[in-house]
């Protein structure tokens, strides 16, 4: 093989292994991968999940598939170095196989309904720094010999969360030098402020939620006939109704805009 070719191949399997942004789920996103044009599914779903495992904890809150867990929980999946499983892919043209960890950050329930999900990194970095304050003991800010540093969360966590740190605290540092920086107690939270708020829907949730709605007649008809407010308030009820089934699009504003003007003038 040519030094070009490993090149390449090396590249390729750091590629599939880089998700380094801020609410990445790596093993989902890798799973989704699968079957894609570049990874051909005869030559390259060959899992290699823990066969042995009996974790209670990963029982509950592990992500399976049949019998097979396919994400572990966080303790499982920290122990085994920040990866569950791994997937060959065999390059027949040149005759070789590689062994790829998928990359994982550890699943737990989440939800009223409990749904086993695998961390996102920015939940994970959370998790990992509210761990580590949880058992900092007091230390005193004269004293640096008594000071955290960065690399107690660097050498807690994998390396693809590690520039996201440096980013979002602005710490302008490379993970390599950034590890001798002291740790302020109130990073943690500043990066807590980032999560979404769970009662905020996405765009997705918003989609759906308008896909079930149903028309429905807010302005009953009255046996007297309807004044003009009721008139013009029903042609922007059937404006809406409308745009359940459709687009709502330039016109449709236009005429909601110049039923509100109307109403705004009497």
């Amino acid at each position: 093989m040519s030094r070009r070719q490993n090149r390449s191949i090396t590249n390729f399997i750091q590629h599939l292994q880089k998700y380094d942004q801020l609410h990445d789920q790596p093993t989902r996103m890798f799973t989704d991968h699968l079957g894609k044009d570049y990874i051909h599914s005869s030559t390259s779903q060959i899992w290699n999940y823990p066969s042995t495992h009996d974790c209670p904890k990963c029982s509950d809150e592990g992500i399976w598939d049949n019998t097979e867990c396919c994400c572990g929980c966080f303790d499982c999946v920290r122990d085994n170095g920040w990866t569950w499983g791994s997937v060959i892919v065999t390059d027949e043209q040149l005759d070789t196989a590689h062994i790829i960890p998928i990359p994982c950050n550890g699943s737990r329930l989440v939800g009223a309904d409990e749904v086993p999900t695998e961390y996102t990194n920015l939940e994970l970095i959370t998790r990992i720094l509210t761990d580590i304050w949880d058992h900092v003991p007091d230390w005193e800010t004269d004293n640096p010999e008594t000071v955290p540093r960065w690399a107690r969360y660097f050498d807690q966590s994998p390396d693809r969360t590690h520039m996201i740190i440096c980013k979002e605290l602005n710490l302008w540092e490379s993970p390599e030098t950034a590890r001798i920086l002291p740790m302020e107690p109130g990073q943690p939270w500043a990066l807590q402020n980032l999560l979404p708020d769970p009662n905020i829907l996405d765009d997705d949730e918003v989609i759906e939620m308008i896909a079930h709605l149903e028309p429905r007649q807010l302005f009953q008809d009255e046996e007297e006939d309807s004044s003009e407010k009721k008139d013009l308030c029903t042609e922007a009820q059937q404006v809406l109704d409308e745009s359940i089934s459709n687009t709502f699009n330039e016109e449709s504003y236009r005429q909601l805009s110049n039923i509100l003007m109307k109403l705004h003038q009497m």
